[in-house]
């Protein structure tokens, strides 16, 4: 319902056939359940917005984030980066006031998110009640992560993560590759800023998804400390701007005149553009 179902459909066969998100779902490890958290936090903070007379939906919002929280430590990332591409979305559109942010902050909806978001942290945190010291340690983490952030032994210059999305090979074989992935994610952010959105694309999410998806890359670029699964965290907006890139190529194609096509209908154009897509898959 945010992105439109030609985009999230889209999206979702790029997120099967994406060689990170493969390679690093074959077993355990804490970034794979970051995007899930993430994403079905976002999802939740977004109907808490829209439906602000009900409870479960920011109770929802506040147990996604506490999982997000008990996750990894990068968590602090997607928030900080989430917080600001909704202020600047907004601020960028007038839409957003301190008096907004106030009353947003004192709201029912906020405080029943917290307290949900409290719960969930201390639950997990103290191994349901059976190590009090678990909080104090969710905490003090912090200083050994800082600590790491500086490089360490995964020390990478900032370009680091272009080879995974560009082209990758270590050993006799195939090569593996995200940028059938990253050129439709572009062809979204073309499409969200300078076209006409398809049907089903609504544009305060999309832009909103850009703009987050680019501070998730700056910022885990900026970082010295790099390791090819951190990538998974932007990566997964990448797959969502991809989504849209295709309904958006769709739309150009599907434009004999100026006027918008018909929902559905196919023309010429859609043919190569459709053995484009099975090609890259």
């Amino acid at each position: 319902r945010l992105i439109g179902w030609p985009a999230a459909a889209a999206a979702a066969a790029f997120i099967a056939i994406s060689p990170a998100m493969t390679f690093y779902s074959r077993y355990y490890i804490h970034e794979m359940l970051l995007v899930v958290f993430s994403a079905a936090a976002y999802l939740a903070w977004s109907q808490a917005a829209q439906t602000t007379r009900r409870a479960w939906p920011a109770a929802l919002a506040g147990v996604c984030t506490g999982l997000m929280f008990c996750t990894k430590e990068t968590w602090v990332i997607a928030i900080v980066c989430g917080m600001a591409s909704f202020v600047i979305c907004r601020w960028r559109r007038g839409e957003l006031s301190p008096a907004d942010i106030r009353e947003a902050v004192a709201s029912k909806a906020f405080l029943v998110a917290s307290f949900a978001f409290a719960v969930t942290a201390v639950v997990l945190f103290t191994s349901f009640f059976s190590n009090p010291v678990g909080i104090v340690d969710a905490l003090a983490t912090y200083a050994r992560y800082l600590s790491r952030a500086s490089g360490e032994a995964h020390r990478h210059p900032a370009h680091f993560y272009l080879r995974p999305l560009l082209y990758f090979k270590n050993s006799p074989g195939p090569y593996w590759s995200e940028g059938f992935i990253t050129a439709f994610s572009l062809a979204g952010v073309v499409g969200i800023y300078r076209c006409r959105l398809p049907d089903g694309v609504k544009p305060g999410h999309a832009r909103f998804l850009a703009v987050y998806t680019g501070l998730m890359l700056l910022v885990y670029s900026g970082i010295p400390y790099k390791t090819p699964w951190c990538m998974l965290g932007f990566f997964h907006g990448i797959t969502l701007l991809a989504g849209i890139g295709v309904a958006c190529a769709f739309e150009w194609c599907g434009r004999g005149t100026s006027e918008r096509p018909h929902p559905g209908k196919l023309r010429i154009l859609h043919l190569p553009l459709l053995l484009l897509l099975a090609a890259g898959m």
